[in-house]
């Protein structure tokens, strides 16, 4: 199965089985309220040494004066913006997120990924349903 076909079968699937309260569906306030907030954020960290944390992302929400976030929501909104390219080239890594403009380190990226995805599919192939 090619990468497109997962991601378009997978990519409007509400929720994670087992982890249902953070990956629900986004509510009206996340929607409406905090992903127009993340996404200006996240436009403006441009490159690795701009890269920001979900934790402070958190934190700036907080202080700006939203109420009632945690870090596994933002996670899920961050995933919403990426699934349906709201922020082009918004990655991902130990400093936090992103917009890569640097197509070297974008294909490195993807490769990552997609080796990710192929150690998660190689456990698949062994378990019994």
């Amino acid at each position: 199965m090619q990468i497109g076909v997962i991601v378009e079968k997978f990519k409007n699937k509400i929720m994670i089985n087992g982890f249902e309260n953070y990956t629900e569906k986004l509510n009206e306030y996340e929607s409406l309220e905090l992903l127009p907030e993340i996404k200006k954020i996240l436009s403006v960290r441009i490159g690795e040494n701009k890269a920001i944390l979900s934790y402070d992302i958190k934190y700036l929400l907080i202080t700006s004066g939203y109420e009632n976030i945690t870090t596994p929501r933002i996670r899920k909104i961050i995933n919403h913006i990426r699934i349906n390219g709201l922020i082009v080239n918004l990655i991902a890594g130990k400093k936090g997120y992103w917009i890569e403009e640097n197509a070297d380190k974008r294909r490195q990226y993807v490769i990552s990924i997609h080796q990710r995805a192929s150690a998660m599919f190689g456990i698949l192939k062994n378990i019994e349903i």
